[in-house]
Parts: C-alpha cells; structure tokens; sequence
C-alpha cells in the first residue's frame, strides 16, 4: 500500500550559545492510499538522519505514536521520540549534507512505508552554532586569556607564559612567594606556601639525611606520618646488607649484627615463615634445609630442651643416616660397645640376666664350627685398603647361618665396595629379597668358648685315666 501525504518541517533553535536543545520541530499533514486525509487518528511516525546523501549512513533513528488532528496534521519532535539508534547530540552537524527520511504508518503501528527523503539545508545545524558560537562565530579564535586560546574545538596553549593564577586550593590562599628548585606546595595551617619537602611532614619524598653517609642508609616511617633516615639497616653500594652493623662484610650479601635472626614459626603453610631454606628452593616440608654444609662450633639441640655435652648431638627422638657413622679416630679411653636390634637402633650392649629371656644351654655342632674358613684380605681402596683378618659371611651362611647377619640386597656402584644411592641419597636396596651382609663376630667368642669348655673337660678326663694308668703300673711293678 502506497501513502501519500504532505509534509512541513518547521525547524526551530534556541540558546544556541550556550545549551540548544537537541531538537527540532517536524509537521507532517498524513493521507492514506486513497488520498484522503487521515484526521484524529493514530498515527506511527519513523524518523531517519542519513549523512551524506539520501541512502547514506544511518546516524540517528528514532519512531513516534502520534494522533492528527482533524486537519490531518501530526506534530513531532525529532530528538524527543523512542530511540532506535545513534544519538541526537553524537551528529556533528558540521559534517553534512544530512537528509531527513520520514514513514509513516497510518494505522497507528510500526508498519511504516517510506514516504520522503529530503536534504536539511539550514535550520538543524543551529544546533552546530552552539559551537560555533564558542569559536567566536566564522571560526574566529577567542581568547581565553593570556597563555591559551580557543580555536574551534582546539584549544592552544602559549607555553611561552603562565598558564593560569591560582589564588586558591580547596579554598586555603596560595601565598605569592616565588618558589625554589624542587619545592613543593606545603600547608603551614593557614595558606598555601612553596617549601622544600621535609623528612617530618606526610608525603614528601626528597628526604635529607643530614650525614655524610647518607647514600648507605634506608628510610623508614616515624610513626606519625612522617619519614626518617636510619642506619638499622645499611645498604652499601656494592649491594650489601648489613642488619644491626653498618660494615657489611664483603664476603656476604646479608650481613646480621650480634642480635642474630629469629623466624616466626607461627605458620607452617608457607615456605617463608615458619621455615629457612638456605642454598635451595626446592623443599616445603622442612624447617630448616642446607642445600651443603652446616658447621655447628659447639654442640646440637634437637627437639629437646636438655643441654648436650660441647661437640656432641641431643636428639628427643631418632637419628637415622643413610650412610656409614663414622667414630672419632681416637681410641683411648673406656666405652660401652654398641648393638643393633632388629629395628636398627643402636643400643649399648648388656648382659644383664635384666633384659634377657628364654636362656638355654648353647647346642651346635663343633665340625660346622670347624668348618668355618678365617682369611685375611684388604677393604676395597674406596673403604681405606687396609688389611683385615676375618670370616665371609655368604660362607658362614652355608655352615653356621645363625652367626650371620641379614640384611636387603643393595645395588653396588660397580666394584667399588661402595652401595648405590638415590638423588636423595639414599641406599638403593630390594627389600623384598634378604642376603647375608655380615658376621656376628661377638657370637663367634661365646661359641668357642662353650667348645673350649667341652675341649678341657676332654683333657680332664684324659688325665684321670693317664692317672689311673699310672696306679695300675705301679702295682704291676711292685
């Protein structure tokens, strides 16, 4: 269906210097198909500013529900109605030509049919005058006083002199004293006056140590908002540390006075409070890890308040090595020989009827005894060469199995004597299979012992009847 209709547009501005209305007038006389006028009816209106020509760019899109009058005359405000797209205010006017699409739809709805496409040729950029107006019209520059200036929608600014006067900040005077190099602006508690920043005021940076070494010291806070210098921590500038001394050693990055350092150990979900790890970041299950050597001048505490003897170990609780423990070469003075239990603690030797249980007469045969092969053989260089005198313990296993000592099967590094380790460094053993690894040699004594006993009541029995030979001799030759 095809609508006809007539159409004036009164375009009206106002207070174009300073806020004209983002609006204008449109009038519009409607008729439908059959060219009769629509009169007090509804009527739907759609509005379209295109820029460039009559099918450019859509820049604003708005519709209306009006009603006629009994002329047939509709009256609108384009910039007052139901925004579809684009927005009044975001049309820079000075950008034309814009032209005016208007459909209507006679039945009051949104079924509009293009009616007229036409070119605004002056009214609307009035409102392009509110920014003219503030160029000076004809874009003419204003003068916003000495230092900037207006020239259309660019402002200028003379460099060459002050920009602008402040008599005043949030309503305290700013004094007229002519400031010095790095001053800053400081409230004296009744104006505003240049000053140099001072350690003892909030917020100045630019702090005066007052000391020939101040390049060494670090700043902390007075606590009360204010800054100062301390030598607590000393800072060199070949980057060492010093806390509690001001001569760092060269030696160290971090150099801690005579006051020590304390960790509080109030957490123990983080790698930092709580633990020290030094010379390795790889470990979060431990207090304390050396990444290499730890060096204790006196003695070592562990999980105990009790005090060690100087040089020696207190531990309240187990101390395992994955290694050989190796005694002081010193072997004067009397000691207590150790035994390993089966748990592999290591416990002093008793024989004390105390700690002992199930006691029976020793039985065993002297030809396994005797069958028992001493050698004498060096330690492999790796263990020290030296030569020893001894029994093999896969031998006795044969014989004597009860002499032996048993233990996992472990990897070997080559033929070096020397058990295989882990990344950890511990030994590489196979749990699963047991092997004999050594003799109990201090059992070996108790069994010759119970066999020189049987050996003297043999000779004992001997001499009764070497002596009773004798009688009977005797009397022969009597």
């Amino acid at each position: 269906m095809r609508i006809l209709f007539t159409a004036l547009a009164l375009l009206l501005a106002s207070q174009i210097w300073a806020q004209a209305p983002q609006k204008f007038s449109y009038q519009a006389v409607v008729r439908n198909p059959a060219n009769a006028l629509v009169v007090s009816s509804p009527v739907g209106l759609n509005i379209k500013i295109r820029q460039g020509s009559a099918t450019g760019t859509v820049v604003y899109e708005e519709s209306h529900s009006l009603t006629s009058n009994n002329n047939g005359l509709v009256t609108a405000e384009i910039g007052g109605g139901n925004v579809v797209s684009g927005t009044m205010a975001g049309i820079d006017w000075s950008s034309g030509p814009y032209y005016i699409e208007a459909a209507t739809d006679p039945q009051g709805g949104t079924n509009y049919s293009l009616a007229s496409s036409t070119e605004l040729l002056s009214v609307p950029y009035a409102l392009y005058a509110a920014e003219a107006a503030n160029s000076g019209g004809g874009g003419s520059p204003i003068s916003a006083g000495v230092g900037l200036s207006l020239n259309g929608s660019v402002m200028d600014a003379q460099t060459t002199s002050p920009l602008w006067n402040a008599n005043a900040l949030q309503s305290g005077p700013v004094a007229a004293a002519a400031p010095s190099v790095n001053d800053v602006l400081t409230w004296n508690g009744s104006s505003w006056i240049p000053a140099a920043p001072s350690g003892s005021g909030g917020g100045g940076t630019n702090i005066n140590c007052s000391t020939s070494s101040n390049t060494n010291y670090t700043v902390r806070g007075t606590g009360n908002g204010g800054w100062e210098c301390t030598n607590a921590i000393w800072v060199t500038s070949t980057d060492r540390v010093g806390i509690g001394t001001t001569s760092p050693s060269s030696s160290y990055d971090l150099n801690i006075g005579t006051g020590g350092l304390l960790i509080d150990g109030s957490s123990t979900t983080s790698n930092i409070q709580g633990r020290l790890r030094i010379g390795s970041t790889s470990s979060t299950s431990y207090e304390l890890q050396v990444d290499g050597e730890g060096y204790f001048t006196s003695r070592l505490r562990i999980g105990t308040t009790s005090t060690p003897a100087t040089g020696g170990i207190y531990a309240n609780g187990a101390v395992e090595t994955n290694n050989r423990f190796i005694q002081n070469s010193s072997t004067s003075g009397s000691g207590t020989p150790m035994i390993r239990t089966s748990s592999g603690e290591l416990r002093p030797q008793s024989s004390t009827m105390h700690v002992k249980t199930n006691i029976q007469p020793l039985r065993f045969s002297k030809e396994q005894l005797f069958a028992l092969r001493p050698v004498r053989y060096n330690l492999k260089p790796a263990l020290g060469g030296e030569e020893e005198v001894g029994l093999i313990a896969e031998q006795v296993a044969e014989t004597m199995p009860e002499l032996v000592i048993y233990g996992p099967e472990r990897t070997w590094q080559g033929d070096s004597g020397i058990p295989a380790t882990d990344k950890n460094g511990k030994e590489l053993v196979n749990p699963d299979k047991i092997v004999p690894y050594s003799v109990h040699y201090d059992r070996l004594a108790v069994y010759l012992l119970d066999l020189v006993k049987e050996q003297d009541q043999y000779i004992q029995q001997m001499e009764q009847h070497l002596k009773s030979l004798e009688q009977r001799l005797e009397k022969l030759e009597n």
